[in-house]
This record gives structure tokens, sequence and C-alpha cells, in this order.
């Protein structure tokens, strides 16, 4: 799946400038097809090993530094590209792993919760990490996926890391307890579709945490129990 998204995305680019699109449905393409990604890399990661998300952690931590240092010298597609592995691949493995790692259903309501309350600070309090990194246009090129822009030569940040750790935590717990794929990546889906038309309709960077776990709430009638049984 991993190498499926990056092959659309060299294609995307290479065409990007010869398909004429409206901005925002440019954007909307962009971002849908970014989720696709995100969910597919989560659906298709196996049970990882403790071992394999640390060195796949301290892989990324080096190469997102590295790419950091060279961003100058690398030719847009190739940067993207390499940002898209490394985000994708030590995301998606942390990601499952603590989803696996989940010990009951009802867990995820806490999940889902906490990750909210932390999500809504980081993106809307002025100080908070996302804020931050929204406003600084290095970070955000290592630490998002971006996307070319149809109709255009941009190409822009539009998922961080950190939606694509909690989409793969979710569909990691949803299999390790034998919950519903089907409704649990139809709440992923609608999460992001829903965020779409949120960033349409106000302009403005939305969390995606808060979206996403009330979907798999909603979804999911096990997450709201916090007790087995």
């Amino acid at each position: 799946m991993l190498l499926i998204a990056l092959v659309i995305l060299t294609i995307a680019s290479l065409l990007s400038e010869t398909i004429v699109l409206s901005p925002e449905f440019g954007y909307a393409i962009a971002f849908l097809a970014v989720s696709v990604s995100v969910l597919s890399c989560a659906w298709a990661c196996p049970k990882p090993e403790w071992s394999a998300t640390i060195w796949a952690g301290i892989g990324a931590t080096l190469g997102l530094a590295a790419l950091g240092w060279l961003t100058k010298s690398l030719a847009p597609l190739t940067q993207v590209s390499l940002v898209t592995l490394i985000l994708l691949s030590a995301g998606t493995l942390l990601g499952s792993r603590v989803g696996h790692s989940i010990e009951a259903p009802g867990h995820l309501l806490a999940v889902a919760v906490v990750s909210s309350l932390a999500d809504m600070w980081s993106v809307f309090y002025q100080a908070g990490p996302s804020g931050n990194i929204a406003h600084n246009e290095a970070a955000l090129t290592l630490l998002a996926l971006s996307w070319p822009l149809l109709g255009s030569s941009d190409v822009i940040p539009l998922i961080g890391v950190g939606d694509v750790i909690f989409c793969a935590i979710y569909i990691g717990a949803s299999r390790v307890h034998a919950l519903s794929m089907a409704r649990t990546l139809v709440a992923l889906s609608l999460s992001f579709v829903l965020t779409l038309a949120l960033l349409f309709i106000y302009q403005c960077p939305i969390p995606v945490l808060p979206i996403m776990g009330a979907c798999i709430l909603i979804a999911l009638p096990q997450s709201r129990k916090l007790i087995r049984g």
C-alpha cells in the first residue's frame, strides 16, 4: 500500500500542471488522496513487534533530521516522496503497535477523549504544537503529508503525522478485538470527509482527532463501554 501511495503521488506530481482544475476541487482531491493513503496503509499493516516499531521511530527521526538539513538541495518531488515514506511507515507502525496493545474496546473511549482534548489545544491554542508547526513552513513540510495541488505547481501539506498514528491505533484496536472493520473504516473515512467540509467552511486549521474519535465512538458501540462484557 505504501508503494502504491508513492507511485500515485509521483504520477500526480508529474501531471499536476497539465490538469486544469479549480483550486477548491484540486484541494479536495489532494486531501482525499492523502486520506485514502493513510487509511490504506493502516488497514494493510500487520501487528508489528515493539522492536520493529522502535527501530522505525529511530529511523524516522534520523531521516527527518537529514531531510531538514538537505531540504534546499532536494527536488520538491523527492522531498515529498521521502517525507511521505517516513511518516506513513513510522506513523502507521507506531499507531498499529499501540492499537494492538489496547486491552479492551472500551479503552478507546479514553483514547478518543484524551486525544481530542490534546488536539484541540494543540491546534487552537496559539502556543500549541500544531499552531506553531502550522506557522513554520520548514517544520510543516517535514511533519505533515503533502500532495500536489492539481492544476498548479504547488505541493501543499494536508494531514499531520499525529492523524496517521491515531488512524492506525483505531484500526489496530479494532483488529485485535474483532470489532467491525467495515464500521471502523467507514467511521474513519467519514471523519476525513467531515474535516474536509469544515476546512472549506471555516478556512482555518481543523483538528482531525475530535472528529475521528467521535465517529469511532458512534460507529463502534463496544468502544463506549469502559467495562468489558
